[in-house]
């Protein structure tokens, strides 16, 4: 034990005063090119002399001919894991399907389907967490080109009804938790004929609740015995590259969700993004699949994860059992969002400030050496032999690579998962429009950065000149074309020329700086809607004028930031109702000093949100009264009395920060503290 430490300490000190340093290489990872007056970004694999690439593999064109081809090559891989849940509530061990038996289920399913009426050009909806059977639900419809369409988990009712309308679906797979829910949807979905249970052991009484109703409640085993008798090749309706693969809903923040096309050629384009930026996968690879494939981040890895016959294992419970199935499981490769990397962070910090001081200190010594090497781009195994490997061991041992998406990544979460569990952090910017991965970052060690332009897009940036961003400057709305960009929006055909250009150009809404060495940072958002840092996106706006119908509020103005969970506000009260003259300034701004007062109006402001029923991201958690109402007179309000949200932002800057540390500091301890007693 003391001749270890002896020799961690030598060689410490040798690598602090003898190590020569070695610096990163330089490399620019764009090719430009002028094309009327605009520069059009492109990666620095991509000439302009060809057109952009759209697949690895010639004989690789449709989803369809994807896992067909895993399934010639790869017939006896393990392809996809399941945890059964044991009589005593536990899961036990991962128990695997090839894809040879996942190939036939996939094809009876289908053909099942196909009997009870579905042709080419149908829906089939699938409303489940992440499970096995969503895989076959999912890979049922391109052998007969029917449209794929994931729903939300959590969707709502009025969400729901409108997508069964827009889609006038026929037929939706779901878990027998769903399955009262199509009692009242009938009454508005006239199109619903056949709801399909993943599970078997539902109440018998649904069946004839659901008949009195129209509708036919069916087993997926049922259908898959029925497709298993019927199938012969004759049924098969082999899509084309062009015909429509999928519409996948976003989460309509500001109103009804829309639907997003996309044709087969499109997501065989985006599962052929990885490459060119060394973002491997291998055969040999094993993925966990827990964040919703009703994510296009989680649905674009899931495809490439197939197309090399790599195994994929489902989580017994999604995020909430995350750890337990990561040490099962053991996967190489890990998918992320931020919010999830920053519990970690939480979870091993808090261990090691328990913990003894010399192992403190190591920690943190080694932490630094490590975060150097890794800037310095170089590797030294000794910090990960002392420290990191132990920990690693305890979250999962193989991870060779971590993707993080959704969301930005704060620098201490980056820097810390790079350091502490993988070196290899890939960080993914795209949007649902863009099939996920436009940008995804490899070989830059800046945090700030969202990395180079993948091979299957390329990018302009236009002026934003309200927000005073010019394209001269390298600074401008991310535009994006290229054969993983989507369709338009189904039925929405307004919707679809505001967000596409004539030239086909996809309109993002985000303000990008594009960085001397060719890599994209995000530096602002076109619309007023911004992301949290669990993905979450918030229409402040819309909040705004719910929370301002609180009897004691005259004027909100509520702020968020990507690398916060929760919202945070500036309040104007309603002196008036308090029979303080609003102009009265000695009082006003006493009032609003008083402890009592600001928590009066955080319980208003909550339970005005809950009586609304919004979900708890969209909660207040801290809020700063301010004396004086916005104007136009001081700059906040424009002469049409629209809040100025640049210009309050700049303003309250130094606020918000305040707002966010007193929460995380002294608000957030003393909710737990109530808890604990």
């Amino acid at each position: 034990m003391f001749f270890n430490l002896l020799t961690a300490i030598s060689l410490i000190i040798w690598y602090v005063f003898f190590k020569g340093s070695k610096k990163p290489i330089n490399k620019n990872f764009a090719n430009t090119k002028v094309i009327d007056g605009e520069t059009i970004y492109r990666n620095y694999h991509n000439s302009f002399e060809k057109e952009l690439p759209c697949t690895w593999d010639e004989d690789i064109q449709t989803v369809y001919e994807l896992v067909e081809k895993t399934l010639k090559k790869y017939p006896n891989n393990k392809g996809f894991g399941t945890q059964k849940k044991l009589p005593n509530g536990e899961f036990g061990d991962y128990e695997w399907v090839t894809y040879s038996e996942f190939g036939k289920l996939r094809l009876h399913f289908g053909a099942g389907l196909k009997n009870y009426g579905l042709k080419r050009g149908d829906f089939v909806l699938v409303w489940a967490p992440n499970r096995f059977e969503w895989k076959i639900a999912e890979d049922c419809c391109s052998p007969y080109s029917f449209v794929h369409c994931p729903l939300y988990d959590t969707l709502g009712p009025h969400s729901t009804e409108h997508i069964l309308n827009q889609t006038e679906a026929k037929v939706i797979v779901c878990d027998k938790t769903k399955l009262k829910k199509f009692v009242e949807f009938k009454k508005k979905c006239k199109n619903l004929e056949y709801i399909v249970s993943m599970d078997d052991d539902f109440d018998e009484e649904l069946i004839q609740e659901l008949k009195n109703n129209g509708l036919s409640l069916l087993r997926m085993s049922e259908v898959i015995e029925i497709g298993k008798e019927i199938f012969n090749e004759s049924l098969l309706d082999i899509p084309k590259p062009e015909d429509l693969c999928m519409i996948m809903y976003t989460s309509g923040t500001t109103g009804l969700p829309k639907g997003v096309m996309m044709t087969h050629k499109n997501m065989i384009a985006i599962s052929y993004f990885t490459r060119g930026i060394g973002f491997n996968f291998f055969e040999t690879d094993t993925y966990l699949s827990y964040l919703p494939l009703t994510h296009v981040y989680e649905k674009l890895v899931s495809n490439t994860i197939i197309g090399l016959g790599a195994r994929c294992g489902f989580s017994s419970d999604g995020v909430r059992n995350l750890s337990t199935d990561l040490h099962k499981l053991n996967p190489t490769v890990f998918l992320s969002v931020p919010r999830v990397l920053s519990r970690f962070q939480d979870k091993i910090l808090a261990k090691i400030e328990s913990g003894p001081a010399v192992a403190k200190y190591l920690f943190k010594f080694c932490f630094w050496a490590k975060k150097r090497d890794l800037r310095l781009g170089r590797h030294f195994s000794l910090w990960d032999k002392l420290i990191f490997n132990k920990i690693k061991a305890k979250i999962a041992s193989n991870i060779r690579f971590i993707s993080s998406g959704s969301a930005p990544l704060s620098p201490a979460d980056y820097n810390f998962a790079r350091v502490v569990v993988c070196p290899n952090l890939y960080k993914a910017y795209g949007m649902t429009e863009s099939l996920g991965g436009a940008f995804a970052n490899k070989d830059c060690t800046n945090s700030e950065f969202v990395g180079p332009l993948t091979i299957v897009n390329e990018l302009k940036l236009v002026d934003v000149e309200d927000l005073n961003y010019f394209s001269a400057n390298n600074e401008g709305e991310i535009l994006l074309r290229g054969p993983a960009t989507f369709q338009g929006y189904f039925k929405m055909d307004k919707k679809t020329k505001e967000t596409i250009t004539n030239d086909g150009w996809v309109r993002t809404g985000d303000i990008g700086r594009m960085n001397p060495n060719g890599t994209l940072s995000i530096i602002d958002r076109k619309k007023n809607i911004f992301k949290l840092s669990q993905g979450e996106y918030v229409a402040p706006e819309f909040l705004e004028n719910l929370y301002v119908r609180s009897p004691s509020i005259a004027q909100i103005f509520i702020n968020g930031s990507s690398l916060k969970n929760y919202l945070v506000a500036i309040v104007v009260p309603d002196f008036e109702i308090y029979d303080i003259n609003p102009l009265d300034e000695e009082k006003t701004v006493k009032k609003c000093k008083e402890e009592d007062f600001k928590e009066k109006l955080i319980a208003e402001l909550n339970n005005k949100a809950k009586k609304s029923n919004l979900k708890g991201f969209e909660f207040l958690k801290n809020i700063h009264l301010e004396h004086k109402q916005f104007s136009n007179s001081n700059g906040l309000l424009t002469d049409t009395f629209k809040t100025k949200r640049p210009a309050v932002i700049k303003r309250y800057n130094n606020i918000f920060q305040k707002l966010y540390h007193e929460y995380e500091t002294v608000m957030l301890p003393k909710k737990k503290n109530k808890k604990e007693k």
